[in-house]
């Protein structure tokens, strides 16, 4: 049965953060809403900013089997559009004179060991700039569940990696965006401030703002507010959770308290963060032709409009943020797919351009095959000896793992082909003419991948 995911109507509410006159935005809605009943997306949420008007719009569902529709207080993953709290935080410290952004990180975790670069010091400059030399990701990152990869990483990992890791080159010395050093900018900011990141971000940033439903730890009275994330077919996915690098993507959001972070963004003239804001978005370093970055936050020229912006990406969320300084409109968008990008419909939204659709995803149907049918599937199946994929049953699933990568279950839609719920990929059986399996096809982004059965 197909629930009816159709338009989120949002209450007109009387004014936003700063007094502008807030209304819905039908026919964008509209269209989401269309998007959510052609299998594009599963829920989705936009707010625009243009002179005194602000907008809303939602569409689809809080969960794919779920009437729940999506609105502008849905609760979303915005992955790293956290960063560009991380750099307003860290402007706001440098304001109130806590920290420099010529200090060494390591001034402010005592007892770690930070690399560096013939005598020269990460700062925490370097860090925001996403020019520290330090990789996107540590080489220990090794998750205990890749559903949830950032759980298990905690100071005793990080600080494991720092004191092992050669930097290539200079901190300062080229862009490299980077996981790593964004979480551990977060680390040291709230390390100098003496409580966690988030106390931190709620009493400088979120609290003066009227922040109130943005956080990292989930509330249990988010209730039916928060949505899940969603797979490439559809299938719901675990929320994610930080525990060292939190300052790179950790926190969770809606529409609703992001247009008050919007609307202090494009103006940095008024607001408690006013003199933060604009310190964080100016300029600092380049990161090729005329685009650059501030303290986390990129400048990009595009179409003739100069933004100041920044995405974000977790298993099963997309989100996108920016502002025209200039004309002062602002756009935010957040979605509980992950496998559609929001870059180009958050310029299209920011250019006032109708957004252009993503592609239809409609998710296979899973068929019931009686667990005595799977055990003929079983065995290993081989690209080449390097890599091979192993299968094997646990009850009326069938589990593949691919060598190196993590055993993840499979679901019949035929009884020979079978599909991912975590990533939108198949594999189809070979069956000779007396019913024997032979080997498989991996069917994903477009190509296939042969596998003989060897066992």
């Amino acid at each position: 049965m197909r629930v009816n995911r159709g338009i989120a109507i949002v209450c007109l509410l009387a004014h936003t953060a700063n007094g502008q006159s807030r209304v819905t935005d039908t026919a964008l809605a509209a269209t989401f809403s269309r998007w959510a009943s052609e299998h594009r997306v599963v829920g989705i949420s936009a707010g625009v900013l243009d002179g005194a008007r602000a907008s809303v719009a939602s569409g689809g569902a809080t969960h794919f089997a779920d009437a729940t529709r999506a609105t502008d207080s849905t609760i979303f993953e915005i992955g790293s559009i956290t960063k560009v709290f991380t750099g307003t935080l860290l402007a706001a410290m440098v304001l109130k004179g806590e920290v420099a952004l010529d200090d060494p990180v390591s001034k402010y975790l005592p007892g770690w060991s930070v690399p560096k670069f013939q005598g020269r010091e990460v700062t925490l400059l370097d860090l925001a700039t996403q020019s520290s030399g330090l990789p996107r990701l540590p080489d220990n990152f090794t998750p205990a569940d890749a559903l949830d990869p950032y759980a298990d990483y905690d100071d005793a990992r990080l600080q494991v990696f720092l004191a092992s890791y050669q930097l290539l080159r200079a901190p300062g010395a080229q862009y490299e965006y980077s996981n790593l050093g964004m979480g551990l900018l977060g680390r040291a900011l709230a390390q100098r401030a003496g409580m966690s990141y988030e106390a931190l971000l709620r009493a400088r940033i979120l609290d003066p703002l009227g922040m109130n439903h943005t956080r990292i730890t989930e509330d249990p009275a988010w209730g039916a507010l928060e949505a899940s994330g969603h797979s490439a077919n559809f299938a719901a996915l675990k929320a994610w959770h930080f525990a060292a690098l939190q300052g790179a993507g950790a926190l969770r959001s809606n529409v609703s308290d992001m247009l008050k972070f919007a609307a202090a963004v494009r103006d940095t003239t008024v607001g408690p963060l006013a003199r933060a804001l604009a310190l964080a978005i100016r300029p600092r370093r380049s990161i090729g032709g005329v685009d650059s970055i501030g303290l986390a936050w990129h400048h990009k020229h595009v179409a003739g409009i100069d933004l100041v912006w920044h995405n974000g990406a977790t298993g099963g969320f997309r989100s996108w943020l920016s502002a025209d300084l200039v004309s002062h409109r602002a756009v935010v968008a957040i979605m509980n797919t992950g496998s559609v990008t929001l870059d180009g419909i958050g310029i299209e939204l920011q250019r006032k351009l109708p957004p252009t659709p993503p592609p239809s995803i409609d998710p296979p149907k899973e068929v019931a095959l009686p667990a005595g049918a799977l055990a003929r599937f079983t065995g290993r199946y081989e690209i080449v000896p390097q890599f091979a994929f192993d299968i094997g049953q646990r009850g009326d699933t069938l589990w593949v793992q691919a060598t190196g990568q993590q055993v993840l279950p499979v679901f019949p839609s035929s009884p020979s082909t079978f599909f991912y719920k975590v990533v939108k990929a198949e594999v189809l059986f070979q069956v000779d003419g007396s019913g024997q399996v032979t080997g498989l096809i991996l069917r994903q982004n477009g190509a296939d991948q042969l596998a003989r059965k060897v066992r």
